[in-house]
């Protein structure tokens, strides 16, 4: 037998997503640093709040969740790396509760929900034309940040309250380090899909 009949299959990788994955990474990894100066080392609050950063972080969040979209795409495993994201999620929960600074749904909860929910109802979103999906997928995240905008649901129940703030409609009293909603990016990374 020839070597090249034997020898295993190597993934093919996608130059252009790895780029964006990184890309997107690279530019996370220089936000927590501008936030970790002005937290912890007395930085101007500037550096952390200011437009052109507040505008770029919008930037590589959505393309991180589309890159994660994506990546479901090509998986067949999504229930069980969405749990695995989660766990590591709730151990960051736990973490960051000991220290005082809560991060009850950051973006490991987001990916990982995402990845879950997309592993459940995969069928049902394949059922939507290739044609049609993306602008319906650009409908709705449109819709969903208008919602966020000019709806402003309030609840003095604690779990609505807190199903309220993950959605989009952060509530009075709710308190999270790292503030991800489900409204719009689900649409990102269902876009991505």
């Amino acid at each position: 037998m020839d070597e090249q009949e034997i020898a295993p299959e190597k993934k093919k990788r996608i130059d252009i997503i790895d780029a964006a994955r990184g890309f997107s990474v690279l530019l996370m990894v220089i936000h927590h640093a501008f936030y970790d100066i002005y937290a912890f080392l007395d930085g101007p609050l500037w550096i952390y709040r200011n437009p052109v950063f507040m505008f770029l972080q919008i930037i590589f969040i959505g393309v991180f969740i589309l890159v994660s979209g994506i990546s479901s795409r090509f998986s067949r495993g999504n229930v069980e790396r969405g749990s695995i994201v989660m766990v590591f999620a709730i151990i960051i929960t736990y973490i960051t509760v000991r220290v005082g600074s809560p991060i009850y749904f950051g973006i490991l909860h987001l990916l990982g929900t995402f990845m879950i929910f997309y592993g459940l109802t995969r069928k049902l979103w394949d059922k939507i034309p290739r044609k049609a999906a993306p602008y319906i997928y650009i409908t709705l995240i449109i819709a969903s940040v208008l919602a966020r905008v000019y709806w402003s649901p309030v609840s003095d129940n604690p779990v609505l309250r807190d199903l309220l703030s993950v959605f989009g409609w952060r509530q009075s009293g709710w308190i999270n380090a790292d503030y991800q909603t489900v409204l719009p990016w689900i649409f990102v990374f269902l876009f991505g899909t």
